[in-house]
């Protein structure tokens, strides 16, 4: 008790560092709560930091699926390759495993990696979906045209506006990606956190 006590009449005592951030904070490591900071709740653009939810979002999903990172091939697309900023130097129907893109995401901060990943796992996502809409017997979910096609009502995708028959399937599948970063920051209690892409750029 009186070491905690003397550490706690350490950390008052000390003054708050000096830090030319308009927006930071330092916590305690054991139980998270703020030891100094300074306009810490102000809502800020979080840049490439987006990137450790996405590749946390991509371990989650591989979990539940069971996915094996050195087996799973992504398929590079057109949209991915072009997406501007900092690169993976990824090329259209580039062919790697998700983990050789983590590895692109994370080390040299490829929104090209970031958006192949979202695309990739989003299409199994939505796959999940359909098959649980098949599997319902819900006509409002899913139903057979006269070709034996199934159709999916829209509202299986969530809130992520995703529209398959006017808007390109890449951004359809990032969309749906996105929408499952900002569930998984709520289930975090990252209360204050929302995203808009995979990679932070705006």
């Amino acid at each position: 008790i009186k070491m905690e006590e003397s550490l706690q009449d350490l950390i008052v005592s000390i003054p708050p560092p000096y830090v030319t951030a308009k927006c930071w904070g330092v916590l305690d490591g054991d139980d998270g709560s703020l030891l100094f900071g300074r306009n810490e709740h102000v809502p800020r653009e979080m840049a490439s930091i987006t990137k450790v939810m996405t590749s946390y979002l991509v371990y989650r999903i591989m979990k539940r699926f069971k996915i094996n990172p050195k087996k799973e091939m992504v398929t590079v697309s057109k949209y991915a390759s072009g997406i501007n900023g900092t690169s993976a130097r990824l090329r259209e129907g580039d062919i790697l495993c998700v983990y050789d893109l983590l590895h692109g995401v994370m080390l040299p901060s490829g929104n090209d990696a970031a958006t192949a990943l979202a695309e990739h796992f989003a299409e199994i996502i939505k796959e999940d979906r359909e098959k649980q809409a098949v599997n319902s017997r819900n006509p409002r979910l899913a139903k057979q045209n006269s070709k034996g096609e199934w159709e999916f009502n829209k509202m299986i995708y969530g809130n992520s506006g995703i529209d398959t028959k006017k808007t390109p399937k890449s951004r359809n599948l990032v969309k749906l990606f996105v929408e499952e970063m900002n569930k998984t920051a709520t289930l975090l209690e990252m209360h204050n956190t929302s995203y808009s892409n995979p990679h932070g750029m705006c």
